[in-house]
Parts: structure tokens; C-alpha cells; sequence
């Protein structure tokens, strides 16, 4: 018997389609007819290398698979099938990440990580759904304090639906109006803040600010054009205004619910988390500060789409839709809040980036580090720390009005009570 995945519809071939799970099992084409058995089905790597979404039980009667809950919606639940079956089993459900997995008879042994707790090693029972630790590699951290988390769900004013986590400061106290930090783009490392581990929630909210790690919200159906992922810079408005949508939304959700103060709001973006920080920072003022861990700041990367080559590249006077809208390269101009960037040397050239970061310099807006010798996820120890800590500290000053008393560099505060002064003046 083999066990197929296939295309749940032929018109939806590209990024992630849609799929039914069937058997070919002598000859015959058996479809599981199961309204779980149809959907996004969640392939995870094992540590031997091996990737599968779908295992066979022992006896070869029946599947297990794993399938997630929906689009733009968290959670995953992994299911069995009887082959021939109408119905399915729910074996386990979760919101956790719990990828690594490896199958071993019917029990699974995965990696588990929650938006509190660090990786565990854990045995997932497929008979009865239970799941046991194996190994906690970090026990210490039993003695850690951290904020309060909990899973938000909401949808912008047009009903688009997204998630994320919210975490709130340490020593949260009701009736107190905290500054807020919103961190894109993915919930799968809330742990870690960022999907780059750029912006840490927990610590942030150790320092008082309530934390939101927002899901990046994608069109199911843009999602499935040909070539849409291979064209960041030329993709739909909507990936780009709908996010940025969401997150105003959940700003005024909190300020209404008495928990964060709306005029102390900060953006930090790694990647495409860039899109609608960028977004927000030219076109509205809803966020007083920003931190941003890469930002597509040469030229040609503005206004030359991946499927592009650089020689064909379109001049400045013909930026692509995206361009006008997320490009803080074509809108220093209208740049308002101060803006902290580490970028990578690799993805930086100073040649091509003097006149806008002078625009934004002259009004007090900008402080950049290039990182040498990084990719688009640094991982050079030193300047994790150290940018983990200036983030921090960047937030404390727009934000919060606060001097750390161990500043990451001598002089940092110097220069930010300049930049104060003269984006006052502007």
C-alpha cells in the first residue's frame, strides 16, 4: 500500500497547495472521504533527515497524519484513518511548535516548544494521544519569572482573521496602561520574540512593555500564483496593507481593554516583518519607535523583483506599486519615528543608500550598525547580544522614557537624547 497526498485542486499547484490524503493499495484509488483528511498537511523533518506529514500505523490498516487547523489560523491536530474509514480519530491537538519528529512504531519522539518554555525532547503516543517528556535540557528555567502569555485571535476591520501571541510585562499590574512592542512575523519562535530570535518578548516585557508576536498573514488564494513567492518586491498590496491592518486593529483592541497606552507603541521587524512596520512608518503614526533587523535598502533590490535581472532593473523614476508604498528608501521624506537598523554587510552597500539614510540622519530619525561577516540571520554571538541588548534599550528610551545604567555602547545615550531633541524640532 502506498499513501498519497494529492492535489485537492488542480488549479492550486504552487508555494503550499491544498491536499487530500488517499491509498493506492492494489490497484485501487481509496480516498478518505473525512472533511480532516483534505486541507494543509504539515511535513516535519525528523533529526534523521527524513520529512513526512503522514505515517503508517504498525499493522498497515490505518495512517496517521498531521494536518493544521486552517489558514492564518494557529494549531495543528494530528488525526488517524482507518483505511476505507468515513471518519477519522483525533489523536493529539496543539498551539505549540513541535516539529524534529521522528516515527518509531506508533509513538512519535519530537522536539516541543512553547511560548514560555524552551525545546523538550517528548514522546507522543499515537494510541492514546498522550504526550511525555523525555528529556528538559534546561530544568533551570523552572527558577526564570516571566510574563504572563496567552493566544490572541482577531481579524482587521475587512474580517481578515489572524493570531498571535501576547505577553504581558512582569509585573503587570490591572488598571496600568503599559507601552506596547509589536513583533513580527511568526509565532512558531515566540519564545524567542522574532523568527531570527531579534526581539525577545519576554525580556522586553520584563522591562515593562506589553509584547505582541504577530502571525504574518498571507491570502490563501494570491498565495497559489505562479511565482508569487519569487517576487517579495513586486507581490500583492494587499500582503503588505491587510498585515499592517491587523496590527492596528490589535493595538486598539489593547489600548480599549485599558492595557497598553496607544501613544507608546513600537514596531520591530526581521524579513517580512519589514513589509508592514515600513508600511506603518511612512503612511501612518501609529508607531513611535522602530526597530528593524534587515530592510531591502539598495536600489536595485528596491525596484528590481527577484524574477527581474538586475540589468532589465527599472530606474528610480519607475518604482514597482510595492515600492511606493514599503520602500523607506523612496519615502525618507515622510519617515516620522526614529528607526534603529542592524543589517548585515552582506545585505548592505553604503553607495547605494547615502542620499536616504542622509534624508533620515539630518532629521534625527536613523541609527544604523552594519554587522560584519553576517547573513540575513546573524549569528555571530557578539552582535546577537549586543543588538538584542540595544533593541532593548532603543525601546526603553522612545518608549518609556528610561536610561539603562549598562549601556550597550558609550555614548549610546548621548546621541539618543540628540536624535530627541532634533526630531523634536522636526
Amino acid at each position: 500500500s502506498i499513501a498519497v497526498l494529492d492535489l485537492a485542486d488542480p488549479t492550486k499547484t504552487h508555494s503550499e497547495p491544498p491536499r487530500t490524503l488517499s491509498v493506492i493499495r492494489a490497484d485501487k484509488h481509496i480516498r478518505c472521504a473525512a472533511e480532516e483528511c483534505s486541507g494543509y498537511f504539515d511535513r516535519v523533518t525528523g533529526i534523521d533527515g527524513s520529512s513526512a506529514a503522514v505515517w503508517w500505523r504498525a499493522d498497515g490498516q490505518a495512517l496517521f497524519f498531521r494536518r493544521r487547523n486552517g489558514w492564518n489560523v494557529p494549531g495543528f491536530g494530528i488525526y488517524e484513518w482507518k483505511v476505507g474509514a468515513p471518519t477519522v480519530r483525533r489523536v493529539f491537538a496543539s498551539l505549540d511548535t513541535i516539529d524534529a519528529c521522528s516515527a518509531r512504531s506508533e509513538q512519535l519522539v519530537c522536539l516541543r516548544q512553547t511560548p514560555s518554555w524552551p525545546r523538550t525532547v517528548i514522546s507522543l503516543d499515537l494510541k492514546s494521544g498522550r504526550a511525555a517528556t523525555l528529556l528538559d535540557p534546561n530544568p533551570q528555567w523552572r527558577q526564570v519569572q516571566l510574563g504572563q502569555t496567552s493566544w490572541l485571535k482577531w481579524a482587521d476591520r475587512d474580517g481578515h482573521e489572524t493570531y498571535g501571541v501576547l505577553v504581558r510585562p512582569l509585573d503587570y499590574r490591572p488598571g496600568t496602561k503599559y507601552p506596547m512592542v509589536v513583533i513580527g512575523y511568526a509565532t512558531s519562535n515566540a519564545l524567542r520574540g522574532d523568527i531570527a530570535g531579534r526581539y525577545p518578548a519576554h525580556l522586553l516585557a520584563a522591562k515593562g512593555f506589553v509584547t505582541l508576536v504577530y502571525s504574518y498573514w498571507r491570502s490563501e488564494e494570491r498565495l497559489h500564483e505562479p511565482g508569487f513567492l519569487d517576487s517579495r518586491w513586486d507581490m500583492p498590496l494587499d500582503h503588505v496593507r491587510v498585515p499592517y491592518a491587523q496590527i492596528e486593529t490589535a493595538v486598539d483592541l489593547l489600548a480599549n481593554s485599558g492595557l497598553v497606552d496607544r501613544e507608546r507603541v513600537g514596531i520591530a521587524g526581521h524579513s517580512s516583518g519589514l513589509y508592514p512596520a515600513a508600511y506603518g512608518l511612512i503612511h501612518t503614526n501609529l508607531f513611535k519607535a522602530a526597530a528593524i533587523g534587515w530592510a531591502q535598502w539598495k536600489w536595485n533590490g528596491v525596484y528590481a523583483s527577484r524574477t527581474i535581472p538586475l540589468s532589465e532593473a527599472q530606474s528610480p523614476g519607475e518604482p514597482l506599486p510595492l515600492t511606493k508604498e514599503v520602500s523607506i528608501v523612496w519615502n525618507a521624506e515622510r519617515v516620522r519615528a526614529p528607526i534603529l537598523v542592524h543589517a548585515s554587510d552582506y545585505e548592505f552597500e553604503y553607495e547605494e543608500q547615502r542620499v536616504p539614510l542622509g534624508i533620515l540622519g539630518r532629521k534625527g530619525l536613523m541609527e544604523m550598525y552594519v554587522l560584519p561577516d553576517e547573513q540575513h540571520v546573524p549569528f555571530h554571538p557578539a552582535h546577537r547580544d549586543a543588538e538584542i541588548r540595544r533593541n532593548t534599550q532603543w525601546f526603553q528610551f522612545w518608549l518609556a522614557g528610561e536610561e539603562d545604567p549598562e549601556p550597550v555602547d558609550v555614548g549610546q545615550y548621548e546621541r539618543w537624547r540628540s536624535m530627541r531633541r532634533q526630531h523634536g524640532e522636526n
